[in-house]
This record gives structure tokens, sequence and C-alpha cells, in this order.
């Protein structure tokens, strides 16, 4: 075996890091004395021991932020008693709880400690802790960055802090994803807040300081002084042995293993110790990286536990140079098998995608410089670790040429494993420096607001030296005004551009809360109909606020669902799936993997509702998932976008083909998207294309039964109505009565009036229906609040609107998926008129496209000269030169026109390969070395202009030609290929997957940027060929372009400001609205049925009514019971001087309370806890508020207030 030699450096970053004076550096030294002197002079006080030739100091007194250490002032002998750690200095568990994955009692006395400070037991210890451990060493307690940064680099690609928090609310799991170890990287805080949390108190700073306090210095349930300040390391350097049953009977005492140097720091282990238990095999170099927030010196113990390699590794000397030679020490399962190997080469390339992420420093600017530091010394500590390993078997680079190792299989990729290409991780590298993300950092972002709905945290900044207004959720930007046209009219007249002339008549789109895409939606004459999809209406109208986005409440085409998209879907009408011309999604990957159905996550549940000749739109890197779905895909990639550098939008069609399609002026204004006669190339930013014509419809080959003999969920739904113009009275309750009596069964109504207050209650079989009247706002609104029955909501509407004589087009509407009632007569009819019922859309999907059930891939034609030829195309050159990789022999009797040069290349001796016969891996050295000479001879003159694949070559083959060509050879690329060279593969089996895999990995190791940029020059010529005349000769189903476009010194050319739009009628409506009252709906549930007693829920909305009652004069309801309303739940409402109120239960385990009080400053936090006292087995799940008015009210009253002219009417 070759020595692996290697310089191992402890890696530290001093990037930006202010150098510390060296006066101040003497009063950290000064400080650091005192604080540590005090702790040693207090376990001497309390009868403990202190070693005179000891001492305890940074690990690098000139740098105040290193480590502390303990070391010798004097040479010491074995066995000699180093320190005694008295019983009574011991930081205990006071609870004598059992030892738990979080010890929850410790963490509260050391928590009450670090609160006494000074007046504690325990102050010498807690103010070292307080004076010399600053919080965030741990990973799980970074920042949000610095987290996101590191489960990226660990192979979790497009993580997110805000998808993880929503996996954890959903699925009670994060749903962590790294490739490399350590597991659970950063999880602890979470973990500690599971654990040891409790009703009625909230953990702070402080809390959590403690909790990774304890995780970091505990031995087990206890924290020892003095003792902790002991650093880690194993092997020759461990000098120190313990007593450890001292830890709950008495003393603790460590002693000298052997004999110690003068200088030498004093070292325990925090895995190979004594009295560690399964630690020995089972917790390493990662483990404590995530444990205790250091990178281990070595040795080093490594653990890949998902391949079950584990190995040990250490400095076994060092060579001429001085560099330190590093060797396995011990594989701790035994040697890996040749697939072991592999996986090592795998694990490796993943640590080097890590180590490339850690390239663009500035592209990561929330990232804090200890947790970038971290995370490179860590990965930099992996690669060197997975390269001594992979040297064990000696396969590295040009070493089979050479003659100085043998070829073995695991020397070669595994074709046959899927290649997780950059469209499939759904990431995409930064594209520029992205400078600007630092001005949110720097102070040059002021936060014009900033609240917490029940759903997220949202807030609204502003830089006003650039003019820029930004909207954050959970701390991520979602958008700002400067780049508003560079994303949403690329996102919606880009994708038009493929629809007939006048035919956008209906589109959706789901997550667009700050209502950008609707303005360009509305900029379409023909449109019938926009469904707005939204989880969180604070987005909506704190972007009016800010933005000056309408939401077009007022616009009859226009209509608003809010709640949760997975209960949403399954609420609208069954007509709209498979109806709509343009469907825009921009929700989170982890909420695309949500279920709606069992059979159906929303993805899927989505892409139900375009039609077949519609087009399909989602942002980011969706290329892969689109291709699986859709038999035409594109994904677009365009640049100079103003704070993020460039976006990425995924096109999905059943029957538009991206390629071949002609575009179609739509003749809509737009700021940036150019009209086609002013566009030099039309497909410009197309970056990849797939055509795949062997996709089988899941949900309509295969007939998926309606299970409909269970009712499982209640779902209703509230529309709320304002009459936008003035109403001078209340309708008598007998025609409101009147109005729904046709369609609906009143059971019950009621109407009180007040001195400044009317409300009508109407309770239906089907739901109820609240009116509203305001004489001093001359106002007039509703509540339409269905559980069954629910396609006839608009009926009740237009019955009520005309009982007023009011206009459709004067007024406002939005709906909130809410709670309904189990039971229902109709529940089962209900069911078959909302929702995706597939053998309806199939049918309408059927009638539009002859290829739904199977798109089966056209034959081509049989002559691979005449494929290549077709391919050849693509290269602007009168003479080409190629290179044929063959199989058999007889499979290279080709023939191409005078212009082609062909030069064949074989492996004899790969033709009938077996892995396992005993001259396997001779043969495949015979086949590396037969390539590479085939290569260098053939190309002495000229280099190729293409390499084509041709159907014979065989797996083994293409990955000994893959290894050759890999990223170690650059020499070889640079001899033999140009960078307009071209990789062709023909194939008449498309089962042959690792046939594909191959052209990726010879894409991302081999090409690089180049394709790219040939393939975006020269797609006029794909397209030709896709629509040549003659169908059976040849056809491009796939483009893969190349990485990113990098633009360094990036600043945007045409960024957007509010002037650029036209917000005459954004201001008038703002002036105009007239909001008179505040309405909030609390959504509960309790974790199984739960039947709450009727007087019990009486009672609550009589002292809910108490607290919001601003006369103490409310006409309760008495509850209505299920047999009177139709289920199985309970309905109670009541009416007060000031406001409503409703309690709805289904017969199951959901409770809705909807409130509407005529203050704004209603204090719902009251009505809020009263509910968790009454009913304590229900948790709060989903809370909505809305102003009501008239005025086409969108506003809360304090914004309008507080904002007579909005920033952006300015």
């Amino acid at each position: 075996m070759n020595n692996f030699t290697v310089l191992f450096l402890a890696i530290v970053l001093l990037l930006g890091v202010a150098v510390a004076s060296s006066e101040e550096v003497n009063v950290v030294i000064d400080e650091d004395k005192q604080s540590t002197n005090a702790l040693i002079q207090w376990i001497k006080d309390s009868n403990g021991y202190f070693h005179n030739s000891l001492e305890v100091k940074r690990i690098d007194p000139s740098d105040v932020t290193s480590y502390f250490g303990m070391f010798a002032t004097n040479d010491i002998k074995a066995n000699t008693l180093l320190l005694s750690i008295p019983h009574d200095t011991i930081l205990e568990d006071p609870t004598g709880a059992d030892i738990d994955f979080v010890q929850c009692g410790l963490i509260e006395n050391l928590a009450a400690q670090l609160r006494l400070g000074v007046q504690s037991n325990f102050a010498p210890y807690v103010n070292y802790l307080l004076k010399t451990q600053p919080q965030g060493q741990l990973p799980s307690a970074w920042s949000t960055a610095g987290k996101e940064l590191l489960m990226r680099v660990l192979g979790h690609e497009n993580f997110t802090w805000e998808n993880a928090m929503a996996n954890l609310h959903r699925f009670g799991d994060l749903k962590l994803k790294n490739i490399l170890p350590p597991e659970e990287p950063i999880t602890w805080v979470l973990d500690f807040h599971d654990a040891c949390g409790k009703d009625g108190y909230e953990f702070d700073n402080l809390d959590e300081h403690a909790a990774m306090l304890v995780i970091q210095r505990a031995w087990d349930d206890v924290l020892l002084p003095l003792y902790d300040t002991l650093n880690h390391r194993n092997g020759e350097w461990l000098n120190t042995r313990s007593d450890e049953n001292g830890v709950h009977n008495g003393d603790v005492k460590v002693y000298a293993k052997r004999d110690i140097k003068k200088g030498e720091e004093i070292y325990a282990s925090y895995n190979m110790c004594e009295d560690c238990g399964a630690r020995v095999k089972a917790y390493g170099t990662s483990e404590l990286f995530r444990d205790y927030g250091f990178v281990e010196n070595f040795p080093q113990f490594w653990i890949f536990k998902d391949s079950e390699i584990k190995f040990r590794f250490d400095e076994v000397g060092y060579d001429e140079e001085g560099e330190s030679i590093l060797r396995i020490t011990e594989w701790v399962n035994g040697e890996p098998s040749d697939e072991g190997f592999h996986e090592i080469r795998n694990l490796l390339d993943k640590v080097v995608d890590g180590i490339q992420l850690l390239d663009h420093k500035d592209s990561h600017p929330n990232v804090k410089e200890y947790e970038w530091n971290k995370i490179y010394e860590y990965l930099h500590a992996m690669k060197i670790a997975l390269e001594v390993a992979l040297e064990w078997r000696d396969v590295e680079k040009m070493c089979v040429i050479e003659g100085t190792c043998n070829a073995t299989i695991a020397r070669y990729p595994d074709l046959g494993k899927k290649f997780i290409t950059e469209q499939d991780s759904g990431y995409m590298d930064a594209s520029c420096n992205m400078e600007f993300f630092e001005r949110f950092n720097d102070g040059h972002f002021n936060e014009l607001e900033s609240f917490e709905s029940q759903y997220q945290s949202i807030n609204f900044l502003q830089d006003d030296e650039v003019n820029v207004t930004c909207l954050e959720l959970d701390n991520i930007i979602q958008i700002c005004d400067n780049y508003r046209p560079h994303y949403h009219e690329y996102a919606v007249h880009e994708a038009a551009r493929f629809l007939p002339k006048n035919e956008m008549k209906r589109a959706v789109f789901v997550g667009g809360g700050d209502s950008m895409l609707l303005h360009e939606l509305l900029k379409y004459d023909s449109l019938e109909l926009v469904v707005a999809l939204e989880l969180d209406q604070r987005v909506v109208r704190g972007s009016y606020k800010h933005f000056g986005t309408q939401p077009h409440f007022d616009d009859n085409r226009v209509e608003w669902y809010f709640g949760d998209v997975t209960q949403t879907l399954m609420m609208i009408p069954k007509e709209y799936f498979a109806s709509f011309d343009l469907v825009l999604v921009d929700l989170s990957e982890t909420v695309m993997s949500f279920k709606v159905t069992d059979k159906l996550d929303i993805f899927q549940a989505l892409t139900l509702l375009v039609k077949n000749d519609g087009i399909f739109v989602k942002n980011e890197v969706y290329f892969e998932y689109f291709k699986n779905i859709f038999p035409y895909t594109s994904m677009n990639v365009w640049y100079d976008v103003p704070t993020i550098c460039s976006q990425v939008m995924v096109m999905g069609s059943r029957t538009v083909d991206f390629m071949t399609n002609d575009l179609v002026d739509q003749d809509v204004e737009s700021l940036l998207v150019k009209d086609l006669n002013e566009t030099l190339d039309p497909h410009e930013i197309l970056h990849d294309y797939s055509r795949n014509m062997n996709i089988t419809d899941k949900f309509c080959s295969t007939k998926i039964p309606d299970d409909i003999s269970k009712q499982n969920k209640s779902p209703g739904i509230i529309l709320f109505v304002e009459i936008d113009g003035f109403v001078d009275e209340m309708l008598p309750i007998n025609e409101l009565k009147a109005a729904l009596d046709e369609e609906f069964t009143v059971i019950e109504s009621k109407q009180s009036s007040f001195e400044t207050f009317s409300v009508s209650t109407f309770v239906l079989k089907e739901g109820i229906v609240v009116a509203r009247f305001i004489p001093k706002n001359m106002y007039v609104g509703f509540d339409i609040h269905l559980w069954s029955k629910f396609h006839k909501q608009n009926i009740a509407l237009d019955g009520i609107l005309s009982a007023y004589g009011a206009p459709k087009d004067e007024i406002s509407t939005f709906r909130l998926i809410a709670g309904g009632m189990f039971g229902t007569e109709t529940w089962k009819a209900d069911q078959k008129l909302l929702g995706p019922q597939f053998e309806e859309i199939c049918e309408v999907l059927r009638g539009s496209s002859p290829i739904m059930d199977s798109l089966v891939e056209p034959s081509v034609s049989d002559d691979v000269s005449t494929i290549v030829e077709y391919g050849l195309q693509l290269i602007e050159k009168d003479m080409i030169k190629i290179a044929i990789l063959l199989g058999k022999e007889e499979s290279s009797n080709l023939s191409f026109g005078p212009n082609i040069e062909a030069f064949h290349l074989r492996c004899p001796s790969l033709e009938n390969f077996n892995e396992y016969e005993e001259h396997a891996n001779k043969n495949l050295q015979e086949c590396e070395i037969a390539l590479y000479e085939s290569l260098m001879g053939s190309a002495s003159s000229e280099k190729f202009d293409a390499i084509i694949i041709h159907e014979s070559a065989n797996k083994m083959t293409l990955s000994v030609f893959l290894k050759l060509f890999g990223s170690q050879r650059r020499n070889l690329v640079k001899s033999t290929l140009y960078p307009h060279s071209l990789l062709l593969s023909y194939a008449k089996n498309n089962d042959e997957r690792w046939r594909k895999n191959f052209m990726y990995h010879f894409v991302d190791d081999v090409f690089e940027f180049q394709p790219a940029a040939t393939a975006e020059k020269l797609r006029a010529k794909v397209a030709a060929i896709n629509s040549n005349g003659d169908a059976n000769a040849a056809v491009v189903n796939e483009i893969i372009g190349g990485q990113w476009k990098f633009q360094p010194n990036f600043e945007a050319s045409s960024p957007s400001t509010p002037r650029d739009y036209d917000q005459r009628l954004g201001l008038q409506q703002w002036r105009e609205q007239n909001p008179v009252g505040f309405q909030v709906i609390f959504q509960f549930e309790a974790k199984a049925k739960m039947f709450p007693n009727t007087s019990v829920l009486l009672s609550v909305v009589e002292e809910l009514m108490t607290l919001l009652d601003d006369e103490s004069t409310h006409v309760p309801i008495s509850a209505a019971y299920s047999k009177e309303i139709g289920g199985e739940g309970v309905l109670i409402i009541g009416h007060f001087s000031s406001g409503n109120i409703s309690l709805l239960y289904d017969g199951n385990c959901h409770i809705d309370l909807n409130v509407f009080h005529l203050r704004e400053d209603v204090n719902t936090s009251a009505l809020l806890n009263l509910m968790k006292a009454k009913l304590k087995s229900y948790k709060l799940i989903l809370r909505d508020e809305q102003p009501r008015g008239n005025g086409r009210v969108v506003s809360y009253k304090r914004d309008i207030k507080d904002t007579p002219h909005p920033r952006w009417a300015e």
C-alpha cells in the first residue's frame, strides 16, 4: 500500500475578522485569569484538589476567541493525582430523574444558576461559563443561514429552515436529508424545546444557552466544574484517566495516565474513555462536531452509518518535506468490499460538491464568520479522511495507464445508480456575488413592519438609499420591488406566448400572496377567471400596504381562497380541474410534497388543474420532476435580475412542444419582456428541454377507486362578502330568509338591532349565513359558511344581492377554508362535486389528447448513420471529425458523408465482461489502456468535434470511458476535445437508464460550461430537427444546459421602482376603503374524536361575549343540536352590542370560533386564553383575521391612519 502524504492544517479563516490590539488582548487575558483562578480557588476551598503544576488558559493566548485548555507547567509523573472535584461542587439534576436524551432537570438548574449570577452557590463556575463560553458554538445554535449552509454542504439539496419547520409542524420531524454525517446535525435546540417545554412558559436565549452548555459539557446528567476544561483527544495524546464512579457518590478524581511533559496539554477522551460505553464504536469525529462544536484533531474516527463504513485514521509519521503521513489504522467493520469503496468515492464526490458551495462566500452573506470557518474546517477534514480511505486501495488518477496499480471494478463509476443533476437537486448555485444581500445585514434596511401570523413571521423591509422594499417570510426574502417585473413578467408572459392569441381565459396561481402575478394576469383582455390559492391573507394585505399591489377582491373575475392548499384543492369545484390555460405555482419543495389524499401530493394535484393544451409553471429548479409528468418540459433561466442575480422557471405541458411550437405575441404591456419582433432569439432564456413520449399518466391509466364509504373529513367554506357601495338600511329578516329559502333549509333565524350595529343570523341545515349592518357607515356585509351543498354558495350570494338590489360588480369577496359538519345527508354527493374527480378529469384530458393514457415514442430510423448525421447538424463546420465508441466487432461497419471523418474506439476485452471471472480486473485494465491509446493516437492531428456512443457499447465500456475522461484527466480532455465538441448517444432501448446517467456524468465531469453556450446558440437547429419533414429520421429528446452563468461584479442594469407602475387606481382605493370592523376566525383541533359537553360550549360562548361586549348586552342563541342542523356537531351563536360570535363543533375533533367586533383593537389573546382554559384538549391550528368594511376594503384601519400617503404612491 502506498503511503498517503498530506499536510493537514487546522484551518482558521481570518477573512473580515478584526485583529485585537495588544492592549485589548491583555485585558482579556487578565479577565481570563480572574475567572479561571476564581474557579480553581473555589474547588480548593471546597476541599478539592488542583495540581500546582497545572494551569488553565486559552489554547492561543494571543487569540481571544480560541478555546480554553489545561496545560502542564512542569513535568508530571504517571499516576499522579491531577484533579479532585468535590461532590458539593458538582451541578446535578435536583429532581433525581433518570438519565435521558435531554437532561431537562440539569438544564433548568443550570439556567437558574446563570440567572442568579454572583448570588449562585456555584458563582465561580457560573462566572467562568458566562465569560468564556459564548453562545452559538454548536451547529444547532447557529444562525438560520449557518444551519442552512451546513445542511446543504452535507447533501440536503435546497434545504431551508422554513421548509424544515413546516415539516416539523406537519409531520413532527424536520425530514433532514443530509447524505454526509452527522445524523440530525442541527436539532438540539428543537429537541430541548420538545423534551423540556412546559405549558405557559416560553424559553428565552439563556435557557437555550444553558441547554447547549449541558449538551456539550455534561457528563451524562451532571456538570463537573474545572474537569470540563479538559479538551478531547485520543491516541498517544490522551494522558489522563478518571474515576467516574465518584460522579454520583463522591468526589471525581483525575490521574495522569502516563508521564506528562512540561507544556503538554492535558486531555480527556469524550468517546474512548473507560466509562464511555457504546460511544467507543458508535461515536466519532462527526458526532463530536455536532455535540461539542469542534473538529477533533488526529486520531480521528469517521462513521458513515448509511453505508456501514467506519474507520480510524491517524498521523503515522512525516515525509522528507515534513508533511504528515496519514494512514487508516482500523476498519472498524472490516475492510470494505468493492461496493464499499464505490460508496466511499460517492461520499467523497458529495464532500467535493459541498466544498464547491463554499467557493462563493459572497453568495451566503448571512452566515456568520465563525460558522463559515467551522463548516469549512469540518468539510475539509472529511475530504482528507475519505481520500485516505480511497488510497487504501490505490484507486487514484492515472495509475492504470501508468502501470502503478491494478484496475478493479470499484475504480469505475456505477452507471446503474441514478445521477443527481443540478436539475434533479432543485438547487441553483448563486450566479453572482450577491453583494446586495449584504445590505440586509449591515444596517441599510429598516424594518417597516414586522409581525407574526399564525403561519409565519412576516417582515417588510426598506432601503431608502436605493429605494427598495422587500418582503421577508420566516427570515427568507420572498420578493423586492426592484425585481418585481424580472420575476412576474417572465413567469406569466413567457408562458402565455405558447397559448393561442386571445385564448388566455382561465388562470390559477398558488402562493402569490403579494398579488404581483395577479397584476400581470389581469392585463389579458380575454381573461375570464383567476383563482388565487394562498395560505396567509396577512401577506396579501401587507403587500397592498407596502407595495401597492391590489388583490382585486372587487373584481368578479378573481376568486381568492385562503387556507392550507392541501385542503383547498379538495374544496374547489370539480369543474376547475383540467380547465386552466395557465397554472402558476410558487411553493417550497417541502410544501409541494404534502399529501392532498393518500395517493396524491400537492404537486400532482396541481398538475391536474391545467388543460391538455395549457401551461404549468413552477419557480426554481424542477426540471426532473416536470419531465416525468409532462411530455414537454423546458427550464428557463434569465440573468441580470436585481437582488437575486438570476431566476429559474420550469414549464410543462401535455401537448405544447416548447421547442417547435410557434410563439405568439399576446399584445400586453410589459416593462421588460419584449415583443417577439424586438427579440433576436425567442428561445434565449431556454436552458434545458425535454421531450418525453414514454409517460403514462398513472391517474388515468389505472382506475383509482373512490372510497366514500366513510367520512374522514368535514371541511367547510366561508364566503366573505362586502357590498362596496352604501346601503341605507338592513333588510327585514323575512326578506333575507326568503332569499335563502329557495335553495336551502332555514332552521332558525334571529335579528338583533343595537344602537350602532345590527346583525341577522340564519342557521341552515347546510350552514350558517350572517348579515351585518352598521348604519353610521351605511355598511352591509355577509358571511356565507356552508358545510354541505357547497356548489350553491354562489346561488346564496346571488339571492342575497338580488334582495338588496346590489349588482355583482359592486361587491368584494374572498373565501376561507374552515371547519364543517360530520354526518350531513349530502356528504357523499358533496364529495363528488369537489376536488379532483379522476374519472371526469381523465375523460376531459383524453378528449383533447389522443395520447393521454400512454404517450408512445414514435419509431425512428434504424440507420445510426442517419441519426448521427442529424445530430451533427448542430456543429457549424464543413469538415467534421468524430470518434465512435463501439461494442462488438461487427457493429463498426458504418458509413457517413464525405465531410465526416470517423474513428472507431473499442474494448474487445469487455465484449462479454463478467466482473466475477478470474481475469475481470485484467480485462478492465486492457480496456482503459486501449481506449487511452486510441484517443491520443487518433487526435494527433485534429481534435474530435463529437463523440458518438453507439448502441452496441455496453455499460462497463462506458464506465471505463467515463473514468478515462473524468475530472482528474484535464490533459486528455484538452488534447482530444474542442470547447464546441458534442456528445451524442443513440439507443433503441429506452429502458437503459445507465446510458442517460453516462451522459449526465460526462456533461458534469468533462464538458462543464461549454455545452450550455453551444446548445443555446444552436436551438434553432434542434427545433428544425424535431420538426423535420421526415418524422422517422431523428428527434432530440433532451437538452441539458451546462452550469449556471456567473456574473462577476454584478450590478443590475434595469432595477424596477414603484414609479414604473401606474399607481393611481391603487391610491384611489387606498383612500376610498373604509374599514368598519374586525373579524378573527380561530380553528382548533383535538388529536382524536372528542365530543365536548354542549353546556360547556354554551358557557364558553357566554364568557366570550362578556369579554367582548362593550355594553354587557348580548343575545345568545342556544345550541342548535345535530338533528336540527343535519349533522353530528353543534353550532352556538350569539349577538352582542358590538359584534357577533359563532362556535361550530364539527362532530369529530374540530372547532371553529368566528368573532366579529366593531373595534379593531379587540383583545384576541384573551379570547384565545379562555378557549385554551375551557377546552384543554383542543389546540389552535389556524388563525385568520381580516378587516371588514366597504369602499373595497383591504387594509386595517390602523394601517390607513398611520400611512395616509403610501411610499409606493409618491
